[in-house]
């Protein structure tokens, strides 16, 4: 199985299991949880305790 970094990608990867006729319902509630999980954790790094505990500045755009 391929790794994608996209929705697009997802969309596709659900496609392709839907035209195989193989269950797509579990890939979505995993990779769902996987962005969830690493939107929250990108949240948390960004607190200014965390980054004062680590000793982390923000990035200048």
């Amino acid at each position: 199985m391929r790794l994608e970094a996209s929705n697009g990608g997802w969309l596709r990867l659900v496609r392709d299991r839907q035209a195989q006729g193989e269950p797509w319902l579990r890939l979505v509630i995993i990779l769902g949880a996987v962005a969830a999980f690493t939107a929250g954790a990108a949240f948390i790094l960004q607190a200014k305790k965390v980054r004062a505990h680590y000793g982390v500045t923000p990035l200048r755009r």
